[in-house]
């Protein structure tokens, strides 16, 4: 079976403006909380744009070693290179989303040394500067990412987050093992169709897979799937009669658990889901085949004191039970990836979501650039396109989320003046709805901009916004 231990706490922590450290000549001078964004730790780092290092050491037991060892990393700002004791284990670029490495060949009985190499950057060329007050600090080395072309949100207009944000874990499973699982809900018929993925040593793999799911009234039903050798994708399906839908008013969950079963070992992982249908019809909002006014509020996901690391989940529960009491019943995550326990509240609370792709080029001066500085080049569709697979694999389960947007007010493109990001607005909603069929895909959330109208290209909803109850647009 699998064991997991968090390495979330007192770190070291070293900044490299000149990119010259390595793991042999690290001597870190400063102690920082693990998770938690360098900005909210160090008040004069708040815009600093460079390397820094992480380190501690943690122990393993022996036990450990004879399984497959993986450290998760629950979200780093923006890329990192993970050094275990003193080898290179791998590296991940993207602030938003998990994150696993295995570190069997590096890993040794007891003491284990860890380092975590991070880059992120902050923009030093904003147009409508928010807090000109803060000295920039900037690395000395060449940045390996353009600072307009890496998806951030609104980072450098309300505060900048880099390092490790969310939570650390080491990973003891079997050498075969459940990677991932994703389930699709019909609220007609009750089925609940599986995607599992193994991971591991899958060459000579033999035994089962067992499905089961339970509801709140402890009804059960379950499946068994025969493994084959080398085959990591599964389908299953179950049947869950008359099942209790998921919504803001009755936020039914059923709780999905995947045994696997061979003859090195054992894993099982569980996770909540909901029976849950979002449709648009006729001009109207339909949860459920029921019309749903969205009252709905925008909620930039920001922490007085830790900026993007939630401060508890007690903390948030407040917040939704304060929202819900206020009578809304949708939360707008801003151009952000929220941590997952946001998402498990909503789905327990009965909170819609509104999920989006953080932005890029959050301030880019579209009316007077050259037309060729408009090309939305093939780094940046990268970029953006890796977040949004990311974002839905890790993402899909949860009944709350409802909307997908992909871009925010035409920030990172120039629809209206651009033939090219109008036809990769619609390919990236095709292919959102490829990879996510069972919710509503915004290709770009339209506000009036200067450089002329903006619009929407294909989408599922058309939303515009309208500034006009704030002092400078009471004209408007």
């Amino acid at each position: 079976m699998r064991h997991e231990r968090s390495l979330a706490g007192i770190w070291q922590f070293q900044l490299d403006p000149e990119a010259s450290l390595t793991v042999e000549s690290l001597a870190p001078d400063k102690n920082i909380p693990v998770p938690l964004p360098w900005q909210a730790a160090f008040a004069e780092l708040q815009q600093y744009s460079g390397f820094a290092w992480y380190h501690r050491v943690f122990d393993i037991d022996d036990e450990w070693l004879q399984s497959e060892l993986l450290l998760k990393f629950g979200a780093v700002d923006y890329w990192c290179q993970v050094f275990v004791n003193g080898q290179l284990a791998g590296q991940h670029e993207g602030g938003y989303t998990p994150f696993s490495i295995s570190i069997k060949q590096f890993a040794r009985a007891g003491e284990n040394e860890l380092a975590v190499r991070v880059y992120d950057t902050a923009q030093s060329q904003i147009t409508i500067p928010r807090w000109p007050s803060y000295p920039a600090q900037t690395s000395r080395s060449d940045p390996p990412f353009d600072e307009n072309h890496i998806p951030h949100g609104k980072q450098d207009w309300y505060i900048n987050v880099g390092g490790i944000w969310q939570d650390v874990t080491l990973l003891a499973l079997a050498s075969s093992y459940v990677d991932h699982a994703q389930v699709s809900t019909d609220i007609h018929s009750g089925e609940a169709k599986f995607a599992i993925e193994l991971g591991g040593e899958l060459a000579e793999l033999r035994g089962e897979l067992v499905l089961t799911i339970v509801g709140a009234e402890h009804e059960t039903c379950a499946t068994r799937v025969t493994l084959v050798a080398s085959k990591s994708f599964y389908d299953a399906r179950l049947v869950v009669n008359a099942p209790r839908l998921w919504s803001d008013q009755a936020p039914n969950l059923y709780t999905a658990t995947i045994s696997l079963s061979t003859g090195s070992g054992e894993d099982e992982i569980s996770f909540r889901f909901g029976f849950r249908e979002i449709a648009t019809r006729e001009g109207q909002l339909l949860l459920n085949g029921e019309p749903i006014f969205l009252l709905g509020a925008l909620d930039q996901d920001l922490y007085a004191d830790t900026i993007y690391t939630l401060p508890s989940v007690e903390y948030l529960r407040d917040e939704f039970r304060k929202a819900k009491e206020l009578g809304f019943n949708c939360l707008r995550c801003h151009i952000k990836s929220p941590d997952p326990r946001y998402l498990d509240l909503a789905d327990e609370m009965g909170l819609l979501v509104w999920s989006e792709i953080p932005s890029w080029r959050t301030f880019y001066p579209k009316g007077i650039v050259h037309a060729n500085q408009l090309n939305l080049d093939d780094r940046i569709q990268a970029r953006v396109e890796q977040t949004m697979r990311e974002m839905i694999r890790r993402d899909f389960n949860h009944p709350s989320i409802v909307i997908w947007t992909i871009v925010n007010e035409d920030w990172g493109t120039a629809v209206a003046l651009s033939a090219s990001d109008r036809a990769w607005l619609a390919r990236m909603y095709e292919h959102c709805k490829q990879l996510d069929p069972t919710r509503l895909i915004v290709d770009n959330s339209a506000c009036p901009g200067a450089w002329g109208p903006n619009l929407h290209v294909k989408s599922d909803l058309d939303d515009f916004h309208l500034y006009a109850n704030i002092p400078d647009q009471a004209k408007s």
